[in-house]
């Protein structure tokens, strides 16, 4: 029997799979909600690359996530039908478990593509269009004219939001693709550009977490050549010479932040809602429609009331509004897991996933340009995961996906050379 390596010689170039990752790339920047349902394309493109994957033989199940996944499917099921009616006042429609399981079940199927993906060699052809796509949809951002006539790509007539249903997540999506256009982009020109588009979509969005999410992604990047164990001295000089002239100039530009701020707004009036970050934090995170505060310590209750089996699938905002009067999710990727899964199994999710993270950061060169790539994606979507719940983002799925099979190749290739010596 053919082995796997075989099989994604044989499908390398097949037409009809490069045509569905252009076609889901480009779908991952589209999200709408239809009857309380949060509905994209790429669904459905994912179902047909699943299908096709089968047909030919090409599905590849890895054994450790598929197990966690078992194992939460179990649990969240369990505390969900069982454990919360006889806890908690409050009796879950199992319809709404059903639902709510249905997108557990889609983001490992997002995970287990991304996975095969990487497998075959095909997972820079999915985030290469996804980028394509941000930039396109991004520069629509600059196009104030025509407004009137793409009303529906606005959120309140004035943060723009692209093709998803929150101008929050946009924002999060456009800093993926800057993550993408940082570690593949090497024309000078076109690396440039596509950056002012992404961040102007941004800036466009008004999106606070947005502007958080960015800044501090930008900021571990400078610092990123003192967490690698090969690195050269004078790109680590340049790097803290820059972290340095910004801590310089702080001070100094602050003292004019009015001034400054005053300016942004001027230029574009979205940025006011962005502004109020550095004149009063604690108002960004709980006025201007956030109310994070709220919902953060709702969330917070919620995991102290369950913290070993948390409350499942399809009850959160049930439980929250029955002893609470809160109907909001957590505005939190956390707190939201942590809820639902409870402290053991999320805190090992996210454990896992910071352990790929600092394998990947301390290897330095000898990990693929990609897979720093995937990295990045992967730290966007955390840092991003403070403000708002992302825990169904489809890209974050495909992009563990992928993370994940790259560090078993990278691992397998360290055993082999080893053994060799």
């Amino acid at each position: 029997m053919p082995n796997e390596w075989t099989y994604g010689k044989q499908d390398k170039n097949s037409w009809f799979l490069t045509f569905c990752l252009v076609l889901m790339g480009i779908a991952l920047n589209q999200s709408s909600v239809l009857r309380g349902i949060n509905f994209s394309f790429a669904d459905l493109i994912l179902s047909v690359i699943v299908i096709h994957l089968i047909l030919r033989r090409m599905l590849v199940f890895p054994f450790k996530p598929l197990l966690f996944f078992l194992a939460i499917s179990v649990m969240t099921i369990f505390s969900a039908t069982l454990l919360v009616p006889s806890r908690f006042p409050y009796n879950p429609e199992p319809l709404r478990i059903l639902n709510d399981y249905t997108k557990l079940l889609a983001v490992f199927l997002y995970f287990l593509v991304g996975y095969n993906l990487e497998r075959m060699e095909r997972g820079h052809k999915i985030l290469k269009w996804f980028t394509i796509a941000s930039c396109a949809i991004g520069l629509l951002a600059f196009l104030p004219f025509m407004r009137s006539r793409i009303s529906h790509l606005y959120f309140g007539s004035y943060r723009y939001r692209g093709l998803m249903n929150d101008p929050n997540y946009f924002s999060v999506l456009q800093s993926c693709a800057i993550a993408y256009v940082f570690g593949t982009q090497r024309h000078a020109l076109k690396k440039y550009v596509a950056l002012f588009i992404l961040v102007g979509s941004i800036l466009m969005s008004a999106s606070k977490t947005g502007m958080v999410t960015l800044g501090v992604y930008l900021c571990l990047k400078l610092m990123e050549p003192l967490f690698q164990r090969k690195y050269k001295l004078g790109h680590v000089i340049l790097r803290l010479g820059t972290v340095s002239l910004v801590l310089v100039l702080a001070p100094i530009l602050f003292g004019k932040g009015d001034d400054i701020l005053n300016y942004m707004v001027t230029l574009i009036p979205q940025f006011e809602r962005v502004a109020v970050l550095f004149r009063n934090f604690g108002l960004a995170m709980s006025g201007g429609g956030s109310s994070r505060d709220i919902t953060w310590q709702t969330g917070i209750k919620l995991v102290g009331s369950s913290p070993i089996f948390g409350v499942g699938v399809g009850t959160y905002t049930g439980i929250t509004t029955a002893m609470w009067g809160v109907g909001a999710l957590a505005h939190n990727t956390y707190i939201q897991l942590a809820a639902e899964w409870g402290l053991p199994m999320s805190l090992f999710f996210f454990a896992t996933i910071f352990w790929q993270l600092i394998g990947s950061t301390i290897k330095g060169k000898s990990g693929s340009e990609l897979r720093i790539v995937y990295r990045d994606i992967i730290v966007v979507f955390l840092l991003g995961s403070f403000a708002i719940s992302l825990n169904n983002a489809r890209l974050l799925w495909i992009t563990l996906g992928l993370l994940v099979r790259s560090s078993d190749v990278a691992i397998r290739g360290r055993e082999t050379r080893r053994k060799a010596v």
